[in-house]
């Protein structure tokens, strides 16, 4: 039996899952993506079949709510007042909740373990502690910067736990 992976997302297949939910081109490009304690925050989670948790993906408030109202063909003003105010309503949730559970696609390859995503953590309100320790602790990471035409641009990371 083949020893399965652990792959990141390649950043252009990152560009094309986003921008193929939302029906417009995104641009996405390795770039830093640090967080301040207080900053909303998405966390989502991937576990594989066996129930083990694989991967997590973190994303801005930005991301999540243009890749939210784009998903719902909402204007970028619904989005921008979600970013001011600092957390997704629920539409909007459910619809980024979407948008991180199509992305289980991304690490579901060959010789990989098939994951799917366990679920969708924000900050506000809280984020569990044994989920950030993960985050710290991650074996690998790749980060990016995405841009979606039309709406705006934010920062995502993926992680191998």
């Amino acid at each position: 039996m083949a020893k399965l992976r652990l792959i990141l997302p390649e950043v252009d297949a990152v560009a094309a899952t986003v921008g193929g939910l939302v029906d417009k081109p995104a641009i996405c490009e390795p770039s830093r993506f640090t967080v301040k304690r207080n900053d909303p925050l998405f966390v989502a989670t991937y576990i594989d079949d066996n129930d083990i948790l694989r991967y997590i993906g973190l994303f801005d408030i930005n991301v999540a709510a243009y890749s939210a109202c784009g998903l719902m063909l909402m204007p970028k003003g619904k989005a921008d007042e979600a970013i001011k105010a600092g957390q997704l309503d629920e539409v909007l949730h459910e619809a980024f909740h979407e948008i991180a559970n199509v992305c289980a696609a991304l690490f579901n390859l060959p010789r990989a373990p098939h994951v799917r995503l366990h679920k969708v953590y924000s900050r506000p309100p809280k984020i569990p502690g044994k989920v950030l320790v993960k985050v710290r602790d991650a074996r690998a990471r790749r980060q990016c910067g995405i841009n979606i035409e039309g709406y705006g641009k934010g920062k995502i990371a993926w992680l191998v736990v």
